[in-house]
């Protein structure tokens, strides 16, 4: 149920028409005569005659013809067609017919003159106008204004038919015709169709060696021209999106929809696993999936994704290169490129893949490793199969087999693996997963599969795609990582993203993230950046 009646898809829509819907005269209809096992006996019967039941006249019956009624059509009536499908009135609501509804089609309408008249139709109408909002827009930008001073206006002599503001104006000043954030208004030199010599797209002699994140050339999350591969609009083999051989998106055993025997959604509390709190498939208060830095979606600097040139992973001249514990090349167990025994590519006999003689999953008739806690045999407290607290077959809270709220099979309200409804396998009306009306899901005019002028889909500068300095995304450089102390994406000494020595989400001095004064990254007192530079 939407906030526009008319785009609503609910069971009390106007324009329902599943089995819920309270129209459905369909054999699964709930108004069904038909065998249904909950309605087909008792006083919930079609057919049943007494007080309670659904045939019943009574004030609380369900066939009532009072005010609350089902049948009811008074303006207070559950049935008013308003605005708000069961309650609204007035003369903007939908079912209004009086001489003072904007719907009133009669011979002569109080309001028949005037721009604000239901006939007028011109740029200034506020009713009948089909700008933004279809009821009131007006002016030249309207999308249903049609007089010569319209934007759209395609007549043989528009009134601003010369100059940059013209409609045939396709230069770089022009703010109608330019293709830039905004597509009928945008100008200056961040237009993406400003060609001008002061334009971050000009390829002249001054800036063809640029490497900045407004580049003509730069490809990062911040540039100006995203139509490469880190694009959200990439579709390629190489796009963010693409569905090829990346660990978190392919079809294989590591991929975030297997369901084979080492798939890492199966393996412990692993972010990239299970479906915690802590999953990227999360939608918790504090989701790996959130917009912050550790974000699957982050696009800033310090994303995992992130690949320009300001990147964390920037694969620069100190780095590609580097022998020491921070370089992306460094196999220590906390590296990003480890294979120990918790690397995603490890292959030693820990290793999650491991499956010859030497692994500790070997389970063949002679392990080499007959003797000693480590066999599969052994009945001591450090066996595989040993009982005990700290046994790895233990049954404690870390157990694989243990049924406590933090245990990864645990199926209660604070499991990890909860089946309630902030779980990611729920389904029921407050499930974080329901269609219901939230922004992100209904099918209304917020909806992401909506088409009209505010969806969240489009391209303009209200749109959540919108790049652009005129986007609301946009941000002043000062406030670009102005965060809450305890927001995921902090930079502070104590956020409450910290989780230790890993490298991409530590935030101490060792983390590839820390830029602070004990920083290993620390780039000296006077703050100078000793890589040379790219150009």
């Amino acid at each position: 149920k939407g906030p526009h009646p008319l785009r609503s898809k609910g069971p009390q829509s106007l324009r329902s028409k599943g089995p819920q819907s309270l129209r459905s005269k369909g054999p699964h209809s709930l108004i069904s005569k038909g065998p249904h096992p909950l309605r087909f006996k008792g006083p919930h019967q079609l057919r049943s005659k007494g007080p309670h039941s659904l045939r019943s006249t009574g004030p609380h019956s369900f066939r009532s013809m009072g005010p609350h009624s089902i049948r009811s059509k008074r303006p207070q009536s559950l049935r008013s067609k308003g605005p708000h499908p069961l309650r609204s009135k007035g003369p903007h609501s939908l079912g209004s017919k009086g001489p003072h509804s904007v719907r009133f089609k009669g011979p002569r309408p109080l309001r028949s003159k005037g721009p604000h008249s239901l006939r007028c139709k011109g740029p200034h109408s506020s009713l009948r106008s089909k700008g933004p909002h279809p009821l009131r827009s007006k002016g030249p930008h309207s999308l249903g204004s049609k007089g010569p001073h319209s934007v759209r206006f395609k007549g043989p002599r528009p009134l601003r038919s010369k100059g940059p503001h013209s409609l045939r104006c396709k230069g770089p000043h022009s703010s109608l015709r330019s293709k830039g954030p905004h597509p009928l208004r945008s100008k200056g030199p961040h237009s993406l169709g400003s060609k001008g010599p002061h334009s971050v797209r000009s390829k002249g002699p001054h800036l063809l060696k640029t490497t900045g994140p407004h580049s003509p050339r730069s490809k990062g999350p911040y540039s100006l021209r995203p139509k490469g591969h880190h694009s959200l609009r990439s579709k390629g083999p190489h796009s963010l999106r693409s569905m090829g051989p990346h660990p978190l998106r392919f079809k294989g055993p590591y991929s975030l929809q297997s369901k084979g025997p080492y798939p890492h959604r199966c393996m412990g509390p692993h972010p990239f696993r299970f479906k915690g709190p802590h999953s990227l498939q999360s939608k918790g208060p504090y989701p790996l999936s959130s917009k912050g830095p550790h974000s699957f979606r982050s696009k800033g600097p310090h994303s995992l994704r992130s690949k320009g040139p300001h990147s964390v992973r920037s694969k620069g001249p100190y780095q590609r290169r580097s022998k020491g514990p921070h370089s992306l090349r460094f196999k220590d167990p906390h590296s990003l490129r480890s294979k120990g025994p918790h690397s995603l590519r490890s292959k030693g006999p820990h290793s999650l893949r491991s499956k010859g003689p030497h692994s500790v999953r070997f389970k063949g008739p002679r392990p080499l490793r007959s003797k000693g806690p480590q066999i599969l045999r052994s009945k001591g407290p450090h066996s595989l199969r040993s009982n005990g607290p700290h046994s790895f077959r233990s049954k404690g809270p870390h157990s694989l087999r243990s049924k406590g709220p933090h245990s990864l099979r645990s199926k209660g309200p604070h499991s990890v693996r909860s089946i309630g409804p902030d779980s990611f396998t729920s389904t029921g009306p407050h499930s974080v997963r329901s269609k219901g009306p939230h922004p992100l899901r209904f099918k209304g005019p917020y909806s992401l599969k909506s088409k009209g002028p505010y969806l969240l889909r489009s391209n303009g500068p209200h749109s959540i795609r919108s790049k652009g300095p005129h986007s609301l995304k946009s941000k002043p450089p000062s406030l670009t990582w102005v965060q809450s102390p305890h927001s995921l994406s902090s930079k502070g000494p104590h956020p409450l993203s910290s989780k230790g020595p890993h490298p991409l989400i530590s935030k101490g001095p060792h983390s590839l993230s820390s830029k602070g004064p004990h920083s290993v990254r620390s780039k000296g007192p006077t703050n100078l950046d000793p890589r040379p530079s790219l150009t």
